[in-house]
C-alpha cells in the first residue's frame, strides 16, 4: 500500500438513512481502511488535500452491505437495526461508487462487497507490516514525546496475563488480532527504546505507562471495549496523525504495552 496514505480515524457521516450510524462504527470502518475506497482498482483518496482557499475535507463516505431500510439495496431482514448500523455490516467507499452499489443492487452483491472490504483491510494491515520494519528510535521518540504523562501512579485492577487471553477477555476481532501480530514484531526494539531513555530519565517508563493506563480507565469507565477501545487507545498513541509512519509507531508502542504491561486486562 502507498505509503502516503492518510488514515480517517473520525468524522461526521453524510447519511440520508433513518438513522445515522454510530460515530464508534464509522471510526472503526475508517480505520481499518485508512478512509479508502474499497471498490477493486478506484485510486480515489478518502481525504481530500487542502487547497489555497480550503481546508483538507474527508470525501470517503461509509457504506452499508445490506441496507439499513428494508426495502433498500441488498436488503436483509434478517438483521436487526443495530446490526444494520454495525461495522461488520459497513465499508469505505468514495461518493461515485456507493452511489454505484446502491443503485445496482444485483451487479454488486452482498458477498462482493465483503470480499471488498476484507481485501481493502488486508491490504491496510499490509501497508503497516511492511512499514513496521522501518520504525526506528526517532519515530518513537516523536511518538512518546505526547504521551508522557506527569500525574503520579494509577491505580486500577489489572491483572498481567498472556497476549491470547488478553485478547478472548477484551473481545478483540480477527483484525485486531492481526494488527497486534504485527506491532508485536517490534517490541524488542520498543523495549529497549524505553531501556535508554529511561537510563537518562529514570522516571521515563513510569510516567509513559502511566499516560496509557490513564486513557485505557478513562475509555473503560466512558463504556468501550472491544474493538472500538482499541482503535481508541491506537488514535490516542499516534495522536490522530494520519501518516502511515506515524501509525506504524504508535501501533508498535500499544503493542508493547498490551503485552508487557497492564493494559487491555479486565
Amino acid at each position: 500500500m502507498d505509503t502516503d496514505v492518510h488514515w480517517i480515524v473520525s468524522a461526521p457521516v453524510h447519511s440520508t438513512r433513518r438513522k445515522d450510524i454510530p460515530l464508534s462504527q464509522q471510526k472503526l470502518v475508517w480505520a481499518f481502511s485508512a478512509g479508502c475506497c474499497s471498490f477493486p482498482g478506484c485510486p480515489v483518496r478518502g481525504l481530500a488535500r487542502e487547497t489555497e482557499l480550503d481546508d483538507a475535507t474527508v470525501i470517503a463516505e461509509v457504506a452499508h452491505i445490506h441496507s439499513y431500510e428494508d426495502d433498500g439495496p441488498r436488503a436483509n431482514l434478517v438483521l436487526s437495526l443495530t446490526d444494520r448500523n454495525n461495522y461488520l455490516n459497513l465499508l469505505s467507499l468514495c461518493p461515485t461508487h456507493h452511489t454505484l452499489v446502491d443503485k445496482q443492487p444485483k451487479s454488486y452483491t452482498a458477498e462482493m462487497l465483503r470480499r471488498w472490504k476484507k481485501d481493502t483491510e488486508e491490504r491496510v494491515a499490509d501497508g503497516l507490516r511492511n512499514t513496521m520494519p522501518h520504525i526506528t528510535f526517532m519515530e518513537l521518540k516523536q511518538i512518546t514525546a505526547s504521551l508522557i504523562t506527569h500525574s503520579g501512579p494509577v491505580s486500577l485492577d489489572l491483572t498481567v496475563i498472556p497476549p491470547a487471553e488478553k485478547i478472548g477477555k477484551n473481545k478483540l476481532s480477527h483484525i485486531v488480532h492481526s494488527y497486534l501480530a504485527i506491532a508485536l514484531a517490534k517490541a524488542v526494539v520498543v523495549r529497549d527504546f524505553i531501556d535508554q531513555f529511561t537510563r537518562l530519565d529514570d522516571t521515563f517508563s513510569a510516567r509513559l505507562r502511566t499516560g496509557f493506563v490513564e486513557e485505557y480507565g478513562r475509555l473503560k469507565a466512558a463504556g468501550l471495549s472491544g474493538d472500538e477501545l482499541f482503535q481508541e487507545m491506537l488514535s490516542f498513541a499516534t495522536g490522530t496523525k494520519p501518516d502511515l509512519k506515524t501509525q506504524a509507531a504508535g501501533l508498535a508502542i500499544l503493542g508493547y504495552y498490551f503485552e508487557a504491561c497492564e493494559v487491555f486486562e479486565k
